[in-house]
């Protein structure tokens, strides 16, 4: 019992200095010396008793506490895979994604035109999260058949938030854009994207049934989802002003708005 609490006293002194002035941990009493002390001990070695605990006891409850931010932290914040899994395109999508890329294949401009790639930007509203969420959802969905080729032509794609027709002019001329998607939150924007596309002979593409024929200028192709099946909207109008030339074999597979095609 001796031999143990003499241990005891050693581990419990090495952790706390003498003084300020050295960095040294004091030397145990000896047992002899405990003995021959009052019960309590001496007031010196009962206050350096009171220090060490005090400064264990801190020492303790810093590390509670720092595990118990830590695992607070963890639990309320969301995990990675719950990030990745918000961007991962859903079966709907995927779908939706081929069959746009397999419409716009069938445009026979762009064999009369120039350029070796075929380049899509999906727009989004940058302060909203929903329609970010969901564009960049498609642009994985789209980034899947990035080995593509478009009659002859590889296929590319890039997120694109929209903020002004000025910047998306920019942005056309810039990447050599041949089609936009609209995502979901760009509707008070749709009219002027609409123009925009007209205007720059660029394709439009979207998910959304309203965002076809709408009104004051829609998106000439849209893949919208019905159950299991997808149904294939095209705004002929919309689409001739776009410079688009689809093939009949499209056409007849399409619910067609505005057969006459009409300018906007």
């Amino acid at each position: 019992m001796a031999s143990e609490t003499h241990h005891i006293l050693r581990l419990l002194y090495s952790v706390v200095p003498c003084s300020r002035e050295s960095p040294i941990a004091p030397q145990a009493p000896s047992l002899a010396t405990m003995k021959a002390s009052p019960p309590g001990g001496t007031p010196a070695f009962c206050r350096q008793q009171r220090a060490a605990k005090a400064h264990i006891w801190r020492v303790v409850l810093l590390t509670m506490g720092a595990a118990l931010f830590f695992f607070t932290s963890v639990l309320a914040a969301p995990t990675a895979s719950e990030s990745v899994k918000d961007t991962q395109p859903a079966p709907s999508e995927h779908r939706s994604a081929i069959v746009l890329l397999r419409a716009v294949a069938y445009d026979s401009a762009l064999s009369e035109s120039s350029g070796t790639g075929y380049n899509l930007a999906v727009l989004f509203a940058p302060d909203d999260t929903a329609s970010k969420t969901s564009a960049e959802r498609m642009h994985q969905a789209f980034r899947q058949f990035s080995r593509a080729t478009i009659q002859g032509r590889r296929f590319k794609t890039m997120l694109l938030p929209f903020s002004s027709n000025h910047e998306l002019r920019r942005e056309i001329m810039r990447a050599g854009l041949d089609a936009l998607y609209v995502s979901p939150g760009l509707d008070s924007q749709l009219g002027e994207i609409s123009a925009m596309a007209r205007e720059m002979m660029v394709s439009t593409l979207a998910g959304k049934e309203t965002y076809v024929d709408a009104p004051g200028g829609g998106v000439s192709i849209a893949a919208v989802a019905g159950g299991k099946k997808l149904r294939l909207l095209i705004d002929l109008r919309q689409s001739r002003a776009e410079g688009q030339k689809l093939r009949a074999e499209l056409l007849r597979l399409a619910e067609i708005k505005n057969q006459r095609g009409d300018e906007p």
